[in-house]
């Protein structure tokens, strides 16, 4: 789409330089076009994907100029050095400084008003974060120019809506200064809605005209602003000027009504969008028609008392035909995935029909699928919650339905008659059911009505013109029934009629459109986008005057070209819409049809400034221009296309199928039929025998847009311009040249070309001194106090005079500042200038400062040189001290450090030659060892063009440092690994010490202290001993390999490097440092491991001899207190024994003492057993000495024996002192008896004495028993030898026998009593 080129305000401008201080004197105007750009001006350049860039005069050759672009400022960062060469009248002023991009909310005021400027601060104000609370900054989506608010879709949620934002803004408007409010709030479609809303003091009618592409977000933008309005009763309703104060009941009960309506609200709008949109190829969710949304308010207390719909141009042309890659109506789809489906016979989804076949398989932008059925159960809700009862909503569902069905009914014949095909029948009968007609009733799609003067009959139709009738019957339907939804849905939200004495519409209407193909529909939306532009015109032309007369700057200026012959081109008479209408009703063949419209228009409007022919060479460009925007070919003929060139560009139309889509004419027959349907709701919608359906959809839709124009004419109007900032509909991504044709399409070239009529640039006193004051002569900044003297005398000086009037001293010459009256004009605060002018004064402060900087520059490159001259030596020593470093740390021969230092070796010799070059003396060394400043003076101005390399010195140098001091860390961090095993493998051997020592010290079976030589070999020993000598000359080995490990082979490999050492790499985590050791230690550890296998072994063996050894020493130690008592009785009878003896008999044979007692030995005996027990049992316990143990067994048994021998001799010891007793009791006894024969004999008295011995022989034999009593075995198991009894055995005969004599010689005893009888 060509759009107007943008005036170049260098091009434009009649300036040139003058003379002053320093400066050129002054002098006339030149002519336009001879501006002398310089080096290093900012400026923007046309790009074909990225709109404007932002480049820099790098070279001007006459009236072009070669650009580059190079980083300009820290956002932009484009470091791409791109060439452009451009026509200088084609370059576009750039305002942005080296400081950065100053942001304006209001862009009328940037500094440079053009289309640049405007992308450029609309997409940085886009990407900035969005604050969450009003007044921090403004917001990021929400800009404005003249009085259009433009409005960017984010695509994603924003905080700018919340309640402090609304309240912001009514607070604003509440106190009167909303108008002004974008200053602190920036601007917003809050702020649209307000200044709306306070406007009704003045203006009982206010329109906010809101357009857009599909998906730039006008649904959205439509509701916010009808929520805050909704809502703007309460802030309004309760100021001084609103009437009396109600009270909180009525307070409460307003809310409650607007919640409730807000509710209705919604419910309507998720209605519409049901009913009314459709996918397109840019969005989802498309508004196939255009809304005008009016809310009614009382003009006392300013309370919403109702809101209602009116609706222009619904695409009926859809329902039967759409696009590639679009979608029918929503209706349809969710209808066909609904649970309802069966009940209406829509089985097999939507592929089944063929008004939906072609979107079946289309998804979202974003690649998901639709949800048609969970969107038709909420559009069942939403149509209970609008007020709908049941009938009216089956009443919408069969009219759906039956669209749908009549969608499939098929034709069979000829160009001249046509019958329903057979397999059509279903589908007719099932539309004639839902509709409520007659079986034969669509019989009348197959034939026409032909009216002739005033009879009238019928004829058949072909199969095209019998299709084309269906579709017109499915079109009107369908139509006929969204009329009617509009219409109930008001009913439900006028609260009253009658006259009300406020107003607010909301226009939301297609934006302008240029489609890869335009058909009829974008030639009615982009006449409507005129009719509205025109509106805008007039609306941007008062507000210019208003600006001039509220500055007191008497001008008039002529506004342009109106679009009011565009306009008249379609809707004059004749006009295109009435050329089109009178080819719908002509007859002939409709194939012909369109390309015989095409023909009239030509014929008609050849010569129209605001028409082209479309000619095969014109058809070949702008086919060429659509196959790079759209990036495909397009094959239209000459002959059915047609030029038109709108306020936007120049449209290629293409003309097929208008004359289709136009008939939207229901012929008489087939609406008395549908108006006697036998279902009253649709019947209702039919008039029989009415005469609306002879105008054609061009013909309704003018009518339409006057009335539209007659609203938004009566009141004053407000303009929204949506934009859609991407094609992908993702968040915070831009498409330039998206947004660029936007701009153009929603009027601000238009708004921008009316202010460049005038005097669009403005900037008040202070602004234009701080920037311009280093031009005022003498180069001294004055005082800012009397800033408008100054600015007149600078603008003097460097302008020329002002003249008094900005009209046109020729309207017919060319609009260009060497044609026109004043270049600029003071009014009270603000200095108004042409375009043109602030780009020539800025051209002048930038030679200005270029050529101080060049002065700057020169100074700076001679102290820079210097400075690198000694850097470079600087340089020189890192490197050296890097190569010392290197050497030092034994690191110098590491393949990366010498690479590193290498590359920083031949760069630093590169840059010593450049020394060379650069020294005139030709004396480099002498710079470089002992430089003087004279030598550096001459030699430092041109040396840094020579030093480019010099940065990469310095890299190169800085990385051969950090190459190092990274290449001594891996070696530190390699030897600290290294030592940390050697340290690790050290611990690991000397634990291993430990346990081979602890085994030689407790090996078993050794005796304690045995010191015996480990190589000891005699022969003899048992097995254990023979085990314990190889496991002793094990432990011995073992124990010399880990002292030779710890003190000798450790400290050797821990002085080595590490294992696999790299220094060119990070050394590995999972290598070890010291596989050698590793491997030294892992033979040490085998042979303890097998030495305490060994001992293993050993000790089964061990505690086997043990268990052998115990059974011994229990045998030993059985009947050990059987022997010990026996020992103690015998003991205590040899001492009665030998205490009798020693009273009895004072012999010295038999003398106490004079023999040991053998009973007293064998308790001493016993004692030597039990010591030698206690040392068994700590041999048991110790189990380390078994040849001692067997020792301690041996001495126990040789123990063992004593006992048993001293207990035989103290039984015979025993039997002696028995019978030495018996012995000498006899010789008493004899003695005794010749001692009493003699007294017998002698003594008369023998009797006596014979008694006497009676009684002492009794005693005897007394004596005698307790002897046998006393010599009794203590155990009788054991009898007492007969050898022992038999002495006293035969003394008590002889007792016997010495009583018998005795009794025979006295007879009695001598006390006359018998003695007593021997025991």
């Amino acid at each position: 789409m060509a759009t107007r080129s943008a005036m170049s305000p260098w091009a434009a401008s009649p300036l040139s330089p003058k003379k002053g201080r320093g400066l050129a004197s002054p002098a006339p105007a030149r002519a336009a076009g001879t501006m002398k750009l310089h080096e290093g001006s900012v400026c923007w350049a046309q790009h074909a994907t990225k709109g404007f860039v932002k480049m820099f005069v790098s070279e001007i050759h006459g009236s072009r100029a070669l650009l580059k672009s190079r980083t300009w400022s820290a956002e932009d960062g484009d470091t791409s050095a791109g060439t452009l060469e451009r026509d200088v009248s084609e370059l576009l002023p750039c305002a942005e400084t080296p400081e950065g991009r100053t942001l304006y909310a209001n862009m009328d005021e940037l500094p440079e008003l053009n289309m640049a400027e405007i992308l450029a601060n609309i997409e940085h104000l886009y990407c900035r974060t969005q604050q969450d609370l009003p007044g921090a900054d403004f917001s990021a989506v929400y800009s404005s120019v003249g009085p259009v608010l433009i409005a960017m879709n984010p695509f994603k949620e924003l905080p700018c809506y919340s309640v402090e934002w609304v309240r912001a803004f009514r607070a604003a408007g509440i106190e009167g200064s909303i108008e002004g409010a974008w200053r602190t709030l920036g601007p917003h479609c809050y702020w649209v809605a307000e200044q709306a809303f306070q406007g009704l003091r003045r203006d009982a009618h206010q329109s906010v005209v809101i357009c857009g592409e599909s998906g730039a977000g006008k649904t959205f933008t439509n509701r916010r602003m009808l929520e805050y309005l909704l809502d703007a009763e309460d802030a309004f309703g309760e100021s001084q000027e609103a009437g009396p104060r109600r009270t909180a009941s009525q307070r409460d009960a307003a809310r409650e009504s607007r919640e409730d309506a807000k509710g209705k609200i919604a419910e309507a709008n998720a209605l519409l969008e049901s009913f009314g949109n459709a996918k397109t190829v840019r969005n989802d969710n498309s508004s196939r028609f255009g809304k005008y949304s009016q809310l009614h308010l009382d003009g006392d207390t300013w309370a919403v008392k109702g809101f209602e719909i009116e609706h222009y141009l619904l695409e009926r042309s859809r329902i039967a035909i759409q696009p590639a890659g679009e979608r029918n109506y929503h209706i349809f789809y969710q209808m066909l995935s609904s649970s309802l489906a069966s009940e209406f016979n829509l089985e097999g989804g939507p592929k089944a029909f063929a008004y939906t076949s072609s979107g079946a398989d289309l998804r979202q932008i974003d690649g998901l699928a639709f949800r048609d059925a969970e969107d038709f159960d909420a559009l069942q809700k939403s149509l209970t919650d609008a007020g709908l009862t049941d009938d009216e909503r089956r009443m919408l569902l069969r009219v759906t339905a039956g669209v749908l069905h009549l969608g499939n009914v098929m034709f069979d014949g000829s160009q001249d008659q046509a019958k329903v095909r057979g397999s059509s029948r279903d589908s007719l009968r099932l539309a004639c059911d839902l509709l409520g007609l007659p079986i034969d009733g669509p019989q009348g799609l197959e034939r026409g009505l032909v009216t002739v003067r005033t009879s009238a009959y019928v004829r058949n139709l072909g199969v095209a013109d019998s299709c084309a009738q269906r579709d017109v019957v499915a079109k009107t339907v369908y139509a006929r029934a969204f009329d009617w939804l509009i219409d109930r849905l008001n009913d439900g939200l006028m609260q009253w009629r009658g006259l009300h004495r406020a107003t607010i519409g909301l226009l939301d209407i297609f934006g302008f459109e240029d489609m890869p193909c335009n058909g009829l529909e974008q030639m009615l939306i982009n006449l409507t986008n005129e009719k509205i532009q025109l509106i805008f015109n007039s609306i941007m032309f008062e507000r210019e005057l208003e600006a001039y007369k509220r500055d007191g700057v008497d001008v008039g200026f002529d506004p342009g070209p109106s679009n009011l012959p565009c306009i008249t081109l379609f809707t004059g008479k004749p006009g295109i819409i009435r050329i089109l209408a009178d080819q719908c009703k002509a007859p002939g063949d409709e194939d012909q049809k369109d390309k015989a419209f095409v023909s009239a228009l030509n014929a008609s409007f050849g010569s129209h400034t605001h028409f082209t022919v479309a000619k095969p060479s014109t058809m070949g460009a702008s086919l060429e221009l659509k196959c790079k925007k759209w990036g495909r070919r397009f094959d239209f003929k000459h002959s059915e296309c047609f030029f038109v060139k709108h306020y936007a560009g120049e449209v290629l139309y293409t003309a097929r199928e208008f004359i289709t889509k136009s008939k939207d004419v229901l012929p008489t027959h087939l609406a008395d039929i549908l108006a006697e349907s036998t279902r009253p709701e649709l019947s209702a919608l039919f008039h029989k025998g009415a005469d609306a359906g002879r105008m054609t959809v061009g013909e309704k839709f003018v009518k339409q847009l006057e009335a539209v124009a007659t609203k938004l004419e009566a009141g004053k109007n407000f303009f929204v311009r949506c934009i859609k900032p991407n094609s992908k509909c993702e968040p915070d991504r831009v498409e330039r040249p998206l947004v660029l044709e936007q701009l153009s399409n929603g009027g601000v070239v238009a708004a921008l070309e009316m202010r460049r009529a005038g005097l669009p640039d403005r900037m008040e006193f202070r602004d234009f001194y701080n920037e311009f004051w280093i031009l005022e002569l003498g180069w001294r900044r004055g005082s800012a106090a009397n800033a408008k003297q100054h600015c007149e005398a600078l603008l003097r000086n460097f302008i020329g005079e002002p003249t008094t009037s900005m009209r046109r001293r020729d309207s017919n010459s060319p609009r260009n500042l060497a044609s026109t009256g004043a270049l600029y004009a003071l009014g009270y605060t603000k200095v108004f200038m042409r375009t043109g002018v602030l780009a020539h004064l800025r051209a002048r402060v930038h030679f200005l400062r270029w050529r101080f900087a060049m002065v700057l520059q020169r100074r700076w490159r001679k102290r820079k040189g210097t400075e690198l001259i000694f850097q470079f030596r600087e340089m020189t020593e890192r490197l050296e001290e890097i190569r010392q470093n290197a050497a030092s740390g034994g690191v110098a021969g590491v393949p990366v450090l010498c690479e590193a230092i290498n590359a920083a070796e031949r760069v630093r010799r590169q840059i010593f030659s450049d020394f060379t070059e650069a020294a005139r003396d030709g004396s480099p060394k002498h710079l470089l060892v002992a430089p003087t400043m004279d030598g550096l003076g001459v030699t430092a101005e041109s040396l840094p063009k020579h030093l480019k390399r010099w940065p990469e010195l310095r890299h190169l140098v800085q990385a051969a440092e950090e190459v190092l001091v990274q290449v001594l860390d891996r070696k530190d961090q390699a030897q600290q690994r290294l030592a940390a095993a050697i340290q690790e493998r050290k611990q690991e051997a000397t634990d291993l010490l430990d346990i081979i020592e602890r085994v030689d010290r407790e090996l078993p079976g050794a005796a304690a202290g045995d010191d015996s030589p480990v190589d000891d070999d005699r022969p003899g020993g048992s097995q254990v001993e023979k085990e314990r000598r190889s496991i002793r000359r094990a432990c011995a080995e073992a124990m010399e390999t880990l002292h030779v490990l710890l003190r000798e082979r450790l400290p050797q490999i821990g002085s080595q490097p590490p294992h696999c050492l790299d220094l060119n790499r990070d050394y590995p985590e999972d290598i070890d440092p010291a596989p050698l050791a590793t491997s030294l230690l892992e033979e040490a550890a085998a042979m303890v491991q097998n030495v305490e296998a060994m001992v293993a072994k050993l000790a089964v063996s061990f505690a086997v001899q043990v268990q052998e050894a115990q059974e011994l020493r229990q045998q030993q130690l059985l009947g050990l207190h059987e022997a010990e008592d026996e020992a103690r009785a015998l003991s205590k009878r040899l001492c009665q024994l030998e205490v009798a003896s020693t009273e009895s008999d004072s012999s010295p044979e038999i003398c106490r003492g004079s023999v040991q007692n053998p009973a007293e030995q064998a308790l001493e005996a016993l004692d030597q057993v039990r010591r030698c027990e206690d040392q068994l049992e700590k041999l048991v316990h110790g189990a380390c000495d078994l040849e001692g143990f067997y020792a301690g067994v041996a001495e126990l048994v040789r123990h063992r024996l004593a006992v048993t021998e001293f207990l035989l001799a103290a039984k015979g010891r025993e039997g002696e002192l028995r019978k030495m007793r018996e012995a000498r009791l006899r010789a008493e006894e004899e003695r005794r008896m010749r001692e009493a024969h003699r007294l017998a004999l002698l003594d008369p008295l023998a009797p006596e004495q014979s008694g006497r011995l009676r009684r002492a022989s009794a005693e005897m034999r007394a004596a005698i028993a307790d002897v046998l009593a006393t010599t009794a075995p203590s155990s009788p198991q054991t009898p007492l030898r007969s050898q022992d009894a038999l002495p006293l055995q035969d003394l008590r005969t002889r007792l016997d026998e010495l009583d018998e004599r005795l009794h025979g010689l006295f007879g009695c005893d001598g006390g006359g009593t018998t003695p007593p009888p021997p025991p």
